[in-house]
């Protein structure tokens, strides 16, 4: 399987999924500036790009599952034995 052959009902499932963990991550990210984490600390810079990587993830299923608006592929028909 590849990326273009996610259903638009798989790509909305895993993104739900995503959602509340972008949530998290932006919520600790903004606790740790709060809080007085150096910039440099590296559970911080870890965090940051731990929420960067699910955003883009986030994203390009997002975009891979959506026909024509946003740029995604074309589905095609399952075909037997493939």
């Amino acid at each position: 399987m590849a990326s273009r052959e996610l259903t638009y009902d798989q790509a909305d499932k895993i993104n739900a999924k995503l959602g509340p963990m972008l949530v998290y991550l932006n919520r600790l990210h903004q606790r740790m500036v709060e809080t007085g984490f150096p910039p440099d600390d590296r559970l911080r810079e870890l965090t940051f790009e731990a929420r960067n990587a699910i955003q883009h993830l986030t994203m390009a299923i997002h975009y891979a599952s959506r026909k024509g608006q946003t740029g995604g592929r074309e589905r095609r028909a399952p075909t037997d034995g493939q």
